[in-house]
Parts: structure tokens; C-alpha cells; sequence
């Protein structure tokens, strides 16, 4: 579970990185200062998951642990561009393109976070792992405003592109060694199952071996 507890700490430190504020007066520009294009993504990315991929391209949607690889990169290149909207001020559409690639990093890295914790975690500890994801969220927090308060913006920057950087590094590896636990509840209840239809059909075939037809008295 330590992949995902890297992942959830990583996107922490970067949800709460400085946005910046308009530079230019302009209308798209006030109208998603601050988090408006995030919270605006976030909704659109549900409903096209929801009811488009979902729907016609379920089969097509890779593991959760892919998702948050994929969600950790898109963490990076977010982290990259607040670093060059830093540089060119004057150009406003970076914060918006850096609110959009937090949105899709949220929305690959702690929805699938939760579902990973759920689906690999032993029934009688689901409770203490997702308490853990909630932790490591808390971490990241008090990571990104610690260091806020220390350091300059500039550097926080850079230091969280870095951070980035290495936690992808990191989960690749653990990722790519992580072997997916297969419950013993979900195998038995697929036994029972057959055995069920199994048993039915015997049955079955033994209530027509011996049901007595009109012929028979013929």
C-alpha cells in the first residue's frame, strides 16, 4: 500500500502550491481566478467518465494503479507550468492550463486511491487503510504549508517539482513490483455459485429420471 500513500502525500503538496493571481483584466481571466477552472473540471471530468467512458469504453480503462501513475505525471507537468507561469507572468492562460491538470490529476489519483485501498485492503482493516490515505493527505498538507512559511515561493516551486519528480520515480518502481491480492471470499463465493447450479441440475435430471408419466401405466 505504499504506492498509494506516496500518491495521495504528492498530490497534496501540490493542491495547495500558491495559483497566483490574474495579470491581465480580462474576462475569461476573472471569470476562473482562483480554483474556478478546477472545481468546473473536476465536474465536466465526472460526467465524461460517468456516462461516456463508463458506458462504451469500460474495457478500455486501465488498472488503478495505472491511473494514478498517470495521475502522478500529470501532477508533474501541472507543477512544471505553475513553475512557468512564474517566469511569464503576462501570460495568464498558464493558470488556467495549471487548475485543469490539477483537476485531472485529482481526479485520476484520489477517487482511484480510495477504490485501490478498498478493493486490496483485508475486510477487517479497510477502516485503519483508508484512515491511513486520510493521514498521508493531512501529511502533504502540513508538508506544503510548513515549507510555505520557510521558504520563499520561488523555491517552494522548485522544490515541489523535484518532490514530484521523485514520487513518480518511486511509485513506478513499487508499482511494478506490487502484485494484486486476490480475496478468498470472492474465490469461495464463486464456488458456491457453481456448486449451487451444480447441485440444481443433478436434481433436476433426477426428478425426470423418476417422474411417472400417463404412458407408463399403458
Amino acid at each position: 500500500m505504499l504506492p498509494l500513500y506516496i500518491a495521495t502525500f504528492a498530490f497534496t503538496t501540490f493542491y495547495w502550491i500558491p495559483h497566483g493571481k490574474c495579470v491581465k483584466s480580462s474576462v475569461y481571466c476573472k471569470v476562473f481566478e482562483d480554483y474556478g477552472t478546477y472545481n468546473i473540471s473536476v465536474v465536466l471530468l465526472f460526467f465524461i467518465y460517468q456516462f461516456i467512458i463508463r458506458g462504451c469504453f469500460h474495457k478500455y480503462i486501465p488498472s488503478m494503479l495505472t491511473r494514478i501513475g498517470a495521475g502522478l505525471t500529470v501532477l508533474l507537468f501541472g507543477s512544471i507550468t505553475q513553475l512557468l507561469a512564474q517566469v511569464y507572468l503576462p501570460y495568464d492562460s498558464l493558470q488556467i492550463i495549471q487548475q485543469v491538470l490539477l483537476a485531472i490529476s485529482y481526479f485520476l489519483i484520489l477517487p482511484t486511491a480510495f477504490e485501490f485501498t478498498v478493493a486490496q485492503s483485508p475486510e477487517h482493516m479497510r477502516g485503519m487503510m483508508v484512515g491511513f490515505c486520510y493521514t498521508s493527505l493531512g501529511l502533504g498538507s502540513i508538508f506544503s504549508r510548513i515549507f510555505l512559511i520557510l521558504i520563499t515561493t520561488w523555491y517552494y516551486y522548485i522544490i515541489v517539482c523535484v518532490l514530484q519528480l521523485l514520487i513518480l520515480i518511486i511509485f513506478v518502481i513499487l508499482a511494478r513490483r506490487y502484485k494484486y491480492r486476490v480475496r478468498e471470499n470472492e474465490v469461495n463465493i464463486v464456488q458456491i455459485v457453481d456448486d449451487h447450479y451444480q447441485r440444481y441440475m443433478e436434481q433436476e435430471d433426477e426428478y425426470e429420471r423418476h417422474q411417472v408419466t400417463p404412458e407408463d401405466y399403458n
